[in-house]
């Protein structure tokens, strides 16, 4: 059997209840495995309203640690090598994507990813429930002699 696609969050994308929970539903069921690092969930409770960011940090995530223990990954810290366009905000998702590829990576903010130098393709959310050969957006690393 094939390795599920693997799926990189975004912190914009962990932060809805309603799309967290979809992706998480689709791990849990085999259809994809997901993957965020410290930084993107930093992200996430940084800009969680300060009224829910404990109840996130106490009960969430513990939770969603405890169903999805590979889920967290590293990367190198900073600084992180500029990779085509992508914005320096973001230059830690793009470094997970490059770290996790062949990868999907399911964020609302296409437009900080430079698309010619970030290797692959980027879709918004709703292209994640098409997952097939032909149209599923993919992160890959250039192998050896590729241009």
């Amino acid at each position: 059997m094939p390795p599920l696609p693997a799926v990189l969050l975004d912190a914009n994308v962990l932060h809805s209840n309603q799309q967290r929970n979809l992706i998480l539903q689709l791990a849990a069921q085999g259809v994809v495995s997901v993957a965020w690092t410290a930084a993107i969930e930093g992200e996430w409770l940084r800009n969680t309203e300060p009224g829910i960011r404990e109840r996130v940090r106490s009960h969430t995530l513990p939770l969603i640690r405890k169903h999805f223990p590979d889920a967290l990954i590293e990367t190198a810290g900073p600084p992180f090598a500029p990779i085509g366009r992508t914005d320096a905000d973001d230059l830690h998702i793009a470094a997970a994507a490059v770290k996790l590829a062949p990868c999907r990576l399911v964020t609302w903010n296409v437009d900080d990813f430079g698309l010619k130098g970030f290797v692959g393709r980027i879709r918004r959310l709703e292209r994640l429930l098409r997952i097939d050969e032909e149209d599923t957006p993919t992160v890959k690393t250039k192998g050896p002699g590729e241009k």
